[in-house]
């Protein structure tokens, strides 16, 4: 059975739930601005963004740049994962700094 795309909803949820719960000091200092950030629906199909934070829905990734500071940058992926218990989780996969 192939597992549906996870929805904007729920991606928010997951990476809400891992900058408050990161231990990495620059990824945390945007956690607030990724919970006032609204959906913005891009014109690739199933792909959203909350401020920097780039989702492709199907494919279950996400991507993040921030310049930390000014002249680095630091990039994240990873995926959504869902759990046993349904509930949707990302993790962090590559990070990178420029």
């Amino acid at each position: 059975m192939v597992e549906s795309a996870i929805t904007a909803t729920e991606a928010k949820s997951a990476l809400v739930e891992l900058m408050d719960k990161t231990v990495d000091a620059d990824l945390h200092r945007f956690a607030d601005h990724l919970k006032e950030a609204e959906a913005d629906f891009s014109k690739e199909a199933n792909t959203v963004n909350f401020g920097p934070w780039q989702c492709d829905l199907n494919s279950k990734r996400f991507a993040f740049v921030i310049a930390s500071p000014p002249e680095i940058y630091l990039e994240y992926s990873g995926s959504f994962l869902r759990q046993s218990d349904g509930k949707w989780i990302a993790k962090v996969e590559f990070k990178r700094q420029t």
